[in-house]
């Protein structure tokens, strides 16, 4: 079992990829006409790394997104129906130019063509099949500590078991703290713990949706974990990448803030 922790994407030799943005300009002459060209690279990740993200308008905390992978949108069609798509993926890079020195780059804006909206956007896996996928979306349902959250499909039975402490109350929102909260993923005789020691003022985090992302018969997870304040991790777990003995994989996470 490991612990569930946020990286941000790496490179082969295990370090951070840089995040910068490089801007090539190319001049052309077409009769008598200068040209410019500017070719813009967005903040540099690995070539096939499994990415997700949301539409919105977000605040940067280091979200790293490759909009020339092939992306998908996962649509709800019915109550127990999704339709995944390819969609085209349009990514729009802020920058604060109120200040002397290095420009930083401040929020990113991802949308997609077309008025759909999607319940999130996943690249990087291999083998992902357009169409008709049964799942359930769960509408952020929160998993308090304590409670155990029971998902039935025609392939499986599984549980969510949430456990952990409330310590105090705290301020005038009388909102609980929680610590040493975790939770765990339970299918027949396995029992796989997705997050651990996790600590929090409030809800706490949720499941967003289930259901079979992968076609392979099994279940996978979109988890919304909320780990610093406003911020919050949504958390892709899929059971076509799980190691022997596990139900499910932690393959990407979305950090972002509104």
């Amino acid at each position: 079992m490991k612990r569930f922790q946020l990286k941000r994407p790496t490179n082969q030799s295990g370090n951070s990829l840089p995040g910068c943005i490089i801007v090539i300009i190319i001049m052309l002459t077409l009769g008598g006409i200068a040209v410019m060209l500017l070719i813009t690279s967005f903040r540099q990740v690995e070539p096939h790394a499994v990415q997700i993200a949301k539409i919105g308008k977000w605040q940067d905390l280091g979200a790293e997104i490759n909009p020339y992978q092939s992306w998908y949108g996962l649509f709800q069609i019915s109550e127990e129906t999704f339709s995944l798509r390819k969609v085209k993926l349009k990514v729009k890079e802020i920058y604060d130019h109120s200040t002397e020195g290095p420009k930083e780059r401040t929020e990113i804006q991802i949308g997609i063509k077309g008025n759909s909206y999607p319940i999130f956007l996943i690249a990087g896996v291999e083998d992902l099949e357009v169409g008709n996928i049964e799942g359930r979306n769960h509408y952020n349902t929160i998993l308090a500590p304590d409670r155990l959250l029971e998902i039935i499909y025609p392939w499986g039975d599984y549980s969510l078991d949430s456990f952990g402490s409330a310590n105090r109350m705290v301020g005038e929102d009388t909102e609980p703290e929680f610590s040493g909260y975790g939770i765990k993923l339970i299918h027949k005789n396995i029992q796989q713990l997705l997050l651990e020691d996790h600590y929090f003022y409030g809800n706490g985090p949720g499941l967003v949706w289930s259901g079979d992302l992968d076609r392979d018969g099994k279940l996978d997870l979109l988890i919304d974990c909320i780990c610093e304040g406003p911020s919050t991790n949504m958390a892709l777990f899929l059971s076509s990448k799980a190691d022997k003995n596990e139900l499910v994989k932690l393959v990407a996470i979305w950090k972002w803030e509104e």
